[in-house]
């Protein structure tokens, strides 16, 4: 499934072998198993969380905002090699 932004879940997950999506939703299964119950959670826990999520958030922003430009100022170029190769 894809957004208007591009956005897929291959993406988030990997668009590589079973085994590589397998990996990561096997440790996305353990981080939530293995993190505190939410009664022993305390400030510090939250503010690094929510740290942590702004900067996964930007990271995340960063890769999509260079690959869309770098898409932009190449892919025409790209495109016509493509369409001038033989096949």
């Amino acid at each position: 499934m894809s957004s208007a932004c591009g956005f897929t879940w291959a993406a988030v997950i990997g668009s590589g072998s079973a085994w590589t999506r397998l990996i990561v939703v096997a440790a996305l299964i353990g981080l939530v198993a293995f993190a505190p119950s939410l009664k022993r959670l305390e400030a510090r826990h939250f503010w690094g969380f929510v740290v942590l999520l702004v900067a996964v958030i930007g990271f995340v922003v960063a890769v999509f905002t260079a690959g869309s430009y770098i898409g932009n100022l190449v892919g025409p170029t790209l495109r016509d090699l493509e369409l001038s190769s033989s096949p």
